[in-house]
């Protein structure tokens, strides 16, 4: 919880990546953190532990399709670099999808889905290859990836804000970037049923 010392803004917290290897790229990331979280924070006595958003912006759904469209694009093109064991259930799941509705309000309380699973292991079998399969990486800021993690209990929201550490190994830009824009809107993704994606959006334009 060392990120919750420094709301609602982030003052001071640059600190942190003094002299840190891509320390400015990951810093810039974790403001926008701040910067999506700060409304609603500490409101009647509310401190959220986690870093939520209480006051998501407004997204249509058109806005919303384009950005889980580029997500889904981008996790195919991260499985057809990677040569990890859940590769082909990746691919099955994501190819298999034939219908993405996009709903508003907050996602229910539900059972983790096999697919939710599958992306799981297969990101972080992917990020741990970017990690350690090669030379490894030298920057005080993977000493930080738990408390990124706990910013918000998301491993891909941690995989956004670590991503410039990674960057240069991969030939995929910024593929975690549409996720990020569906996160700082306050959008969840459930993959409620074999071959369909329910996108849960707070704050829908036009629902």
């Amino acid at each position: 919880m060392f990120f919750q010392w420094f709301r609602p803004l982030g003052a001071g917290v640059e600190a942190a990546f003094d002299g840190a290897i891509h320390g400015e790229a990951i810093l810039a990331r974790l403001l926008e953190v701040y910067e999506a979280t700060a409304a609603g924070w500490g409101e009647n006595g509310r401190y959220d532990v986690y870093f939520v958003v209480r006051n998501p912006p407004v997204l249509s759904r058109a806005e919303t399709l384009a950005l889980v469209q580029r997500h889904l694009q981008n996790l195919l093109a991260l499985n057809e670099w990677s040569r990890g064991p859940s590769d082909e259930d990746v691919r099955e799941g994501l190819e298999s999808l034939q219908s993405i509705e996009i709903v508003h309000g907050a996602v229910p309380e539900t059972a983790v889905s096999p697919m939710a699973t599958v992306l799981y292991e297969f990101l972080g079998d992917l990020m741990a290859e970017l990690k350690y399969g090669q030379a490894p990486l030298q920057s005080h800021a993977l000493l930080m990836h738990e408390a990124f993690y706990t910013l918000a209990a998301d491993h891909t929201l941690t995989d956004h804000l670590t991503w410039p550490l990674y960057g240069d190994r991969i030939p995929i830009a910024e593929p975690f970037l549409p996720y990020f824009g569906l996160w700082k809107c306050g959008v969840h993704l459930h993959f409620a049923d074999v071959g369909k994606l329910r996108v849960h959006v707070p704050n829908l334009l036009d629902h």
